[in-house]
């Protein structure tokens, strides 16, 4: 197996970058004899170590370059864990020379894993710190120290240092966290216990050394070590960090997260237990905050780098995890917590995982995770994450390691061989030989990701472009200017597979920036370092340990040339800090700790735009209901969609009041508004009866021509059958004091998931009349739900009259919502799978344009409408699905829907499908549509085989011809704006608009420049865990300049912060101001002012 892939290897390697005659690629690959480099990882699995006994057996080694002998150029210390690790000295002109023996750092004996670079006794040379792992019996694997003795010899003194923990660990970082000039270390250890024995049990608190298990499985638990004057002191629960063996730690990411100086740390856990995101509190301790400034993380994180990737001089951070981008690897490789299983790990405090790769972009005090729509989302089984400027245009690009030796959660190999191999032995009692079941493993290279940015917010693949597109089982990686040419070269630790080296060949050459510290910190561990270019930031920070078990060259590089540099700024620590204003013509600028000046941090004293207040009182309340029980083919739920909200004066008071709809088994509530802007909850005996329904959708209207405002609700969501009274839509009379009593008046009543009431007077006869719209046949997600229209016969009582005046609204779909013109002439429909509806009356009879405003089907969530562009003429908001999901469309796919009784079994299926080339794949595993689907299961199709199946290989043509079928070609939200012809155009919107669904918004003149602006929100956590979740919005605001286009106001400006699923959002006066009310479902009423 070994064999098979590293010829391959050698010979691209050999004749990479040979062809003159074609354009090389940004990194040329360097033959290890043309370098002088002879490094491969290789792993063998023995009888006392292998896969099935050491289950980090495949995690490969690490990278570190420092620069040894201070001549200039960085050198190179690979890890190895079956030989010995290897230090080669750079001798220039990218050659290198093997000094491992001489300089005593080998460690054959040792599994060695990560490695960190550093100067830890300040005496200006560079040291290496060695961690260990591995488990064979009577061994312990101690990590070493090798102090640099200034002429290319290391002494090993982990144990003067007391840095000889023996822990099974991964990877260590040193920074000074106290800030008082020493380096502390942070040392992540990998637990050994089995996972299989823990039953997702959350033992967080729990110190490793107290747990009732033998001594070998006490191994574990990460570290924190201070430095007390030379020698380290474990410091753990001084500093408060958790120790537990559930803390399976791959990675430590350090960098200051908030912008206050003192660094952070960033924890990646493999398995069930969550990442750990510790704020330094500034007082010797940590607080461990991930729940607070992530709304969900990765699932298995294995790698992390944290650095500014939108150039906004706050740090980002992207996590590495193992979802395949390719629909075969997907299918045969991938498996996703069933519902129960998610919902469990949230209940033990495990928080909200899932499967794919995170980049969370730090939005001061907040973070949106967009790797979906940056398209960084999978890699497939993905290890080192290095973020940095691979082609020197200023924007910090993005690898991403990638490869398993053996697939061992290959699903063929588990479905077929492994429950043939247990047959086998049950039958015959012998034991299969290990070599033999590890054998049928399928080993399969891939190839490593490098992506680049486009200005911030999203990234190209540029891997075959950049020459980066070899097969391999990469790990560990670290990258350095290895000529001193201005541009960073690249080294990739490799299982069983030559070492990866490539040089850069960038026509542009960028900067160079070697910090000369203080006393105690040479290096400048820690330091901030921000370059202004033409009113432009570029930001770093002095941290060499990055990425998987590596650490990079110690010289900050920045993608911009010297000589277009205006001012430099050191932030040496929280104190003090350098300003370099001059001329710059060399490619490495020196800095050293002199020429200090006193600083503050600054903070930011400027007042929001908006602050928010949130009334505890009104905390609407879900159940724990689960669509995906009743509709085994559904993959969103729609049993939670409220809260409903209605704004108006309910008490003639003339003060606006509030209608908050209930969810299942919570009653609805009236707000009324009091002269001191505050609100009181009133009781209401008629809406508290009828806590069995879920309030769907509201309006306030004078219904029964007395004058005061009436209430209608609409009762939807998911739980009952259609005909169950609890979906009925309720009527209730105001009393003119603010009171309701319940008073039907429908006399056709309909049993919808009921989305959308519009109040309106079609027919010009004084009255209200209403216009009930359906989300969905409940509990059968896809049919075209029945839509209702009420004609008011002047005193309350309604008539249900769409088959006699709307054609029944045939054909019309799933409408999600609906809202009226601005002239009030006619309703506008959006919803699942169709496009958008213009419904308007003429001679009182309802006729309906399709295809308003544009002729692609969407997952419409939202529609609103304003004069945007000062025309006169109505513009629109359309709140799709966005383009920050798993579920995500290209050009010239679409999304399928399939609706019919597949199996015979008299019971309707539901098939999600991807549209691709004229073929409709199935988006589910192949487990999750036999679990649905029992004939799928008795064919016996293999994972790799159902992988290239579209509908019509898995089902006949007649099944086929009597489906349902929904197309949806359009996912983004958008805003179109009305032109002089009478069409519709759609505008230029910021990317934010796209980072999670969009399901409420208003207008409103935030910075009193005459023109309305746009504030929205929105959020679906109700997915089924595959799909990972919408959560990136916050409550944004869009700036519109009135002529069409618009810019995204930061929430630093604008003060919001409201997290949860948006799902109603109304501008209400107050006393002599306009407030917002944003109903979040699940949580209490906020109020936007």
């Amino acid at each position: 197996m070994v064999k098979k892939y590293i010829l391959p290897l050698f010979l691209l390697l050999f004749f990479s970058c040979q062809n003159e005659e074609t354009i090389p690629p940004l990194f040329c690959a360097v033959p290890p004899a043309k370098c002088g480099i002879q490094f491969t990882n290789t792993i063998q699995n023995t009888e006392d170590l292998n896969i099935f006994t050491y289950r980090n057996f495949y995690n490969g080694g690490g990278v570190g370059i420092g620069d040894f002998n201070n001549d200039g150029l960085p050198d190179l210390y690979l890890t190895a864990n079956m030989s010995a690790n290897q230090l080669y000295l750079n001798k220039g002109n990218f050659e290198f020379e093997n000094i491992t023996e001489s300089a005593g750092v080998a460690l054959p004996d040792m599994w060695s894993t990560g490695v960190t670079i550093l100067d830890i006794n300040a005496d200006g040379w560079q040291d290496i710190y060695v961690c260990n792992a591995g488990y064979e019996k009577g061994k312990f694997p101690e990590n070493k120290l090798f102090i640099n003795q200034k002429d290319l010899r290391f002494k090993e003194e982990a144990a003067a240092y007391r840095l000889n923990d023996a822990g099974y660990s991964t990877h260590a970082s040193f920074f000074d966290y106290d800030k008082d000039g020493d380096l502390d270390m942070y040392l992540v250890n990998n637990s050994f216990i089995p996972t299989n024995t823990l039953n997702y049990s959350n033992k967080r608190d729990l110190k490793y050394s107290d747990w009732d298990v033998a001594d070998f499985l006490k191994g574990g638990g990460d570290k924190f070590f201070r430095n007390d004057n030379g020698k380290y002191v474990d410091a753990s629960e001084v500093t408060g960090i958790y120790q537990s063996l559930i803390g399976f730690g791959l990675g430590v990411s350090v960098a200051d997260v908030n912008g206050d100086m003192y660094e952070d740390i960033y924890i990646s856990n493999d398995f069930f237990e969550r990442d750990y995101l510790y704020i330094n509190q500034k007082d010797g301790t940590f607080s461990e905050e991930l729940e607070t400034h992530f709304d969900h993380i990765s699932h298995s994180s294995m790698g992390a780098d944290m650095r500014d990737v939108n150039r906004d001089g706050q740090v980002d951070i992207f996590v590495t995890d193992m979802l395949p981008y390719d629909e075969i690897r997907l299918k045969t490789t991938a498996s996703f917590d069933d519902i129960n299983l998610r919902k469990l790990k949230v209940r033990k405090g495990f928080y909200h995982q899932y499967m794919h790769n995170t980049l969370q972009i730090n939005q001061g005090n907040r973070f949106a995770e967009i790797a979906q729509f940056s398209g960084v989302a999978a890699t497939d089984w993905s290890w080192g994450a290095l973020i940095f400027d691979a082609d020197n245009d200023g924007w910090n690009d993005l690898l991403v390691c990638n490869g398993i030796y053996h697939d061992v959660i290959d699903l063929d190999f588990m479905d077929f061989f492994a429950n043939e191999v247990l047959q086998k032995m049950a039958l015959t009692g012998n034991k299969q030989e290990m070599n033999e079941v590890i054998g049928e493993m399928p080993s399969v290279p891939i190839s490593n990701k490098i992506f680049k940015n486009v200005k911030g917010n999203q990234f190209e693949d540029a891997t075959a472009a950049w020459g980066l597109d070899q097969k391999t089982f990469s790990n560990g990686a670290a990258y350095a200017d290895f000529d001193n040419d201005g541009d960073l070269d690249l080294i990739i630790n490799n299982v069983n597979q030559p070492l990866g080296i490539f040089r850069n060949e960038s026509d542009t050459k960028g900067t160079l920036i070697k910090l000369k510290g203080s006393k105690k910190n040479p290096d400048a561990v820690g330091a901030k370092v921000v370059i202004w270019s033409k009113n432009q930031q570029f930001t770093q920070q002095m941290q060499p340990a990055r990425g998987f078990q590596s650490s990079i060259d110690q010289r900050l590089h920045f993608g911009i040339n010297s000589s277009e540099i205006d001012s430099i700024q050191v932030f040496w620590n929280p104190n003090e800090k350098s300003v370099i204003r001059t001329k710059f013509d060399t490619p490495i600028i020196e800095i050293n700790y002199e020429k200090i000046v006193a600083f503050n941090p600054k903070k930011n004293t400027t007042e929001p735009i908006f602050q928010t207040k949130k009334l505890e009182n009104t905390a609407q309340k879900e159940d724990d209901h689960i669509d995906f029980y009743e509709e085994r083919g559904a993959y969103r739920m729609l049993s939670k969609e409220g809260p409903t909200l209605a704004i108006g004066d309910v008490n003639g008071d003339g003060l606006e009041d509030i209608f908050i709809g209930g969810a299942r088994f919570e009653p609805a509530k009236i707000l009324l508004q009091k002269p001191d802007k505050t609100f009181q909850k009133i009781q209401q005996p008629a809406l508290e009866k009828h806590l069995k329904f879920e309030d769907t959708a509201s309006a306030l209207a004078d219904v029964d021509g007395d004058g005061d405002l009436d209430l209608i609700v609409g009762s939807g969501g998911n739980f009952e059958k259609p005909n169950s009274p609890f979906l009925t839509d309720r009527i209730y009379r105001n009393n003119g004091q603010g009171t309701f009593e319940y008073y039907s008046g429908i006399t056709n009543k309909t049993t919808m998931n009921t989305s959308k009431i519009i109040a309106w007077d079609f027919d010009e006869d004084g009255d209200t009349d209403l216009f009930v719209f359906s989300r969905s046949v409940p509990q059968n997600y896809g049919f075209k739900p029945p839509h209702f229209l009420y004609e008011n016969n002047g005193t309350g009582i309604f008539k249900e009259v769409s088959v006699q005046l709307a054609n029944g609204f045939k054909g019309i779909g799933m409408v999600a919502d609906a809202t009226l013109s601005l002239d009030n002439q006619a309703i506008i429909l959006v919803g699942e799978w169709m496009s958008p509806i213009r419904i308007s009356a003429k001679d009182g009879k309802i006729t309906w344009e399709e295809n308003y405003l544009t002729n692609e089907a969407g997952w419409y969530n939202h529609i609103a409408t304003a004069d945007l562009n000062d025309d006169g003429k109505p513009d629109y908001l359309l709140g799709n699905h966005g383009e920050n999901a798993y579920l995500k469309l290209a050009e010239d796919e679409a999304y399928t829907l399939w609706i019919n009784d597949f199996d015979d079994n008299k019971t309707v299926d539901k098939i999600l499908c991807k549209s691709k080339g004229g073929r409709d794949f199935p988006v589910a595993l192949k487990k999750d549509l036999a679990d649905q689907i029992v004939a799928i299961k008795k064919k016996g199709i293999q994972h790799k085989n159902y992988a290239t199946k579209s509908m019509r290989d898995l089902f006949t043509k007649a099944k086929l011809n009597s489906a349902g079928k929904r197309v949806a070609t359009e996912l983004r939200s958008a805003i179109y704006l009305s032109q002089s012809d009478g069409g519709y155009v759609r505008a230029d919107t910021p990317v934010q608009l796209q980072w999670s669904s969009v399901h409420a918004s208003a207008f409103a003149d935030v910075d009193a420049d005459g023109d309305l602006d746009v504030i929205f929100g929105g959020n679906d956590y109700d997915w089924r865990p595959q799909f990972s979740r919408l959560d990136a919005s916050k409550t944004e605001v869009l700036l519109n300049d009135g002529k069409g286009k618009f810019s995204y106001l930061i929430p630093d400006k604008t003060g919001l912060n409201i997290a949860g699923q948006m799902r109603d959002l109304k501008a209400i006066e107050v006393g002599d101001e306009t407030w917002f009310v944003v109903g979040v479902n699940g949580d209490a009423l906020h109020f936007i002012k």
